[in-house]
């Protein structure tokens, strides 16, 4: 077998920084406990509109940034090269659409519930494995105190605490990954990075394939990610929940604006930090999975930590502390997310409840400790499936295409009825259910085998393992149903064209909805100029008319009595004319 190499540990200087982190997250909590119990339910959950920019701003960027992305975007790049990376061309113009298209509809109707997405399991189950890589501490006990120090901050100090701890682990993120980054770009220098990475033919961006089943291509990035981002970012009740609770749609406008380009920014730099790992692990080097020293992909980037900053105490508990600030961030914004939507449209909506706002206020509460318990859970089934970068976003996609194509039949179709607008989303959530997780399970059946360029491994001394020379397969996958075989990009938008079609088509099927009865605020801007007139609107011209006549009457009667009277008071005997 082969030699495997020591695995780097953290010192007490290390745990020291990663303490505090914990620590402050949880003194959040803590400072924001007394005013959340004077406030309101609504206050409580969405702030009271008194939200300032830049945390929102920070806030939105931790709720769409987690340890998946840390750990899940440099291990893609360095098992398939650099064309996933313009995936921020996609986000670019997600936010464009977004802030032009969907947020004003938000706003302008104060909705406080539109979705949310459960992946909380595999959100916890990223730090903790990469906690376990440097301490040796067990994945299951990790997960446990992640989601114990999250439940505690939020429960105490609701949607302020949530959002000023999201941008103090947000400056945490970039700081940990930025400093892991510069070391190795200073150790090996950005020019060699770049040379070993052509070496490595990691360097792609120009890959115009039109097969759909190619995992990354020109078009599977661009328009896969993009229909996910704007999934995401449009309709997701985190992203939703964040935006809503400031001032006004302008200020709003302008928090979409700095978190679309702290995105961009961030995933270029998780991209970067993917081809310092081809740089790092090129020969002389073996590939740390050859060698026994990691098991799982997303592990590269911890063991490269440990590896290169193992004599500077204190940069190992920075880089695992932003990956925990990733993992509370998202957590916390889900559980608060979630109660938002359970609270609003279940108890409220669907079973007409009115429940005071003690009541709500103790509900809301509790429900976020059972999200953590189920959190919890669900880690146990988490740890069996495979990169959590795919995984993550093909579950996602499920809910994401679904949710996306209702609200986008509701505002951009009117004629689309309650009929047209549930069987649309039956349907598409089953198809892309389907699609997503047949594709998942045929992974782990070995159906399917992801297409990993290769590495060099004739250097390693000693006998490679079996389990990783499996990694380099290419089994013949022509006998695999087509929907399982398309690439995970392409999951949302097949939900959300499903959910489009039957919607529309039901919808005419059962009669469409009278558009000229719309109210144009459920509608996207930018349709109101091809909408008709609607029908009352004369009625309601002649009615403001008339009011508007009698408004004028008595206005100019009480005028009138008024110079009468100040006449009489100053010239008694005076006749008014």
């Amino acid at each position: 077998m082969l030699e495997t190499e020591e695995r780097g540990y953290f010192h007490w200087a290390d745990w020291l920084v990663f303490a505090l982190m914990l620590a402050v997250s949880a003194a959040a909590g803590l400072w924001h406990y007394k005013g959340a119990q004077k406030s309101s339910t609504e206050d409580y959950l969405l702030g009271g509109k008194s939200m300032t920019l830049l945390p929102v701003s920070a806030s939105l960027v931790a709720s769409f940034i987690s340890g998946v992305t840390i750990l899940g975007t440099p291990a893609e790049i360095y098992n398939f090269g650099t064309q996933y990376w313009i995936t921020i061309i996609s986000i670019l113009f997600s936010g464009l659409v977004v802030a032009l298209i969907y947020a004003p509809v938000f706003v302008a109707l104060g909705l406080n519930s539109v979705y949310e997405v459960l992946y909380q399991s595999i959100v916890v189950y990223v730090p903790a494995l990469a906690l376990n890589q440097v301490s040796g501490i067990d994945v299951h006990l990790i997960g446990i105190i992640v989601c114990l120090i999250c439940m505690f901050y939020t429960v105490l100090g609701g949607i302020k605490a949530v959002v000023w701890t999201d941008a103090l682990q947000v400056g945490i993120m970039v700081a940990g990954v930025l400093t892991v980054s510069i070391l190795g770009t200073y150790q090996i220098g950005a020019a060699e990075i770049w040379k070993r990475s052509l070496d490595a033919n990691r360097i792609e961006f120009l890959n115009f394939d039109p097969s759909p089943y190619t995992r990354h291509t020109v078009w599977t990035v661009l328009i896969g990610s993009w229909l996910y981002s704007t999934a995401y970012i449009s309709v997701n009740q985190t992203m939703v929940q964040r935006y809503r609770s400031l001032k006004d749609l302008k200020t709003s406008k302008l928090s979409l604006a700095i978190f679309t380009i702290s995105i961009m920014l961030f995933i270029s730099l998780c991209c970067w930090c993917g081809l310092v790992l081809v740089a790092w692990w090129s020969p002389p080097k073996c590939d740390p999975r050859a060698s026994g020293l990691i098991t799982a992909d997303d592990q590269l980037l911890p063991a490269y930590v440990m590896e290169i900053a193992k004599h500077l105490h204190g940069v190992p508990g920075l880089f695992i502390a932003a990956i925990f600030g990733a993992a509370l961030s998202t957590l916390s914004v889900g559980f608060n997310s979630t109660s938002v939507v359970v609270l609003e449209d279940f108890v409220k909506g669907c079973f007409g409840m009115k429940p005071s706002d003690r009541c709500s206020f103790i509900f809301v509460k509790c429900l976020v400790v059972l999200l953590g318990c189920i959190a919890i859970g669900l880690l146990f089934l988490v740890e069996k499936l495979g990169g959590v970068l795919v995984i993550t976003g093909s579950l996602a996609a499920i809910a994401a295409g679904t949710s996306f194509g209702v609200f986008t039949l509701g505002m951009f179709f009117p004629w689309v009825n309650s009929k047209g607008a549930f069987m649309g989303a039956i349907v598409g959530f089953v198809i892309a259910g389907w699609a997503s997780l047949g594709a998942n399970w045929s992974i782990g059946a070995g159906l399917l085998v992801p297409k990993k360029l290769s590495v060099v491994f004739s250097h390693c001394q000693g006998n490679i393992s079996e389990s990783f020379l499996k990694q380099f397969d290419r089994p013949n996958e022509d006998d695999v149903f087509p929907l399982y075989r398309l690439s995970y990009h392409w999951f949302t938008g097949l939900g959300t064209l499903i959910v489009i079609i039957v919607g529309n088509f039901i919808s005419w099927w059962t009669g469409p909805t009278d558009v000229s009865s719309i109210d144009k605020k459920l509608l996207s801007p930018i349709i109101h100029s091809w909408l008709p007139k609607p029908k009352n609107e004369y009625v309601i011209n002649a009615e403001n008319t008339g009011r508007n006549n009698e408004l004028a009457t008595t206005a100019s009667l009480l005028l009138y009595d008024l110079k009468k009277k100040r006449r009489n008071q100053h010239f008694p005997n005076s006749v008014i004319i």
